[in-house]
């Protein structure tokens, strides 16, 4: 399946993961080579869950948050294309497979593991912080 503008195909790949309002998969540009990840937004599937009007107000929400966030320890948003059926949020590809499957593999992490992924976490969540993002009366940008 393609998706874009025509001066601006991407190809999608395998599926990477899923989630109740959308699945994740490897995408391609097609001009440039580039490979993103690209969430995957069937909307009739969207309106399956009632209030098609909540979800896409949450939907574009999630939207305008990522296209203002830009941190190393955030997956960017590159870009975003709409059809009358979907939403294709092309985003950063992260390699490496979810953190939660190498503990479970692994059943433990060791200390300098885990502290390398705590400052991850942190330094993330403190961007967030910072850009109104995440907090008690956050406001996002």
């Amino acid at each position: 399946m393609e998706f874009g503008p025509e001066d601006d195909r991407h190809e999608v790949g395998v599926e990477l993961g899923n989630g109740a309002t959308g699945r994740v998969f490897a995408c391609r540009r097609l001009r440039t080579g580039e490979e993103f990840a690209v969430k995957v937004v069937d909307l009739q599937r969207l309106a399956l869950l009632g209030d098609l009007d909540s979800h896409l107000a949450k939907l574009n929400r999630e939207v305008d948050i990522l296209q203002h966030l830009h941190h190393s320890r955030i997956v960017n948003l590159h870009r975003v294309y709409s059809t009358g059926s979907c939403y294709f949020l092309v985003m950063e590809r992260v390699w490496g497979g979810e953190l939660f499957q190498q503990i479970v593999q692994k059943k433990s992490l060791s200390e300098p593991e885990a502290r390398y992924v705590f400052r991850q976490l942190l330094e993330g969540v403190s961007y967030m912080h910072t850009r109104g993002v995440m907090g008690a009366g956050a406001v996002p940008p």
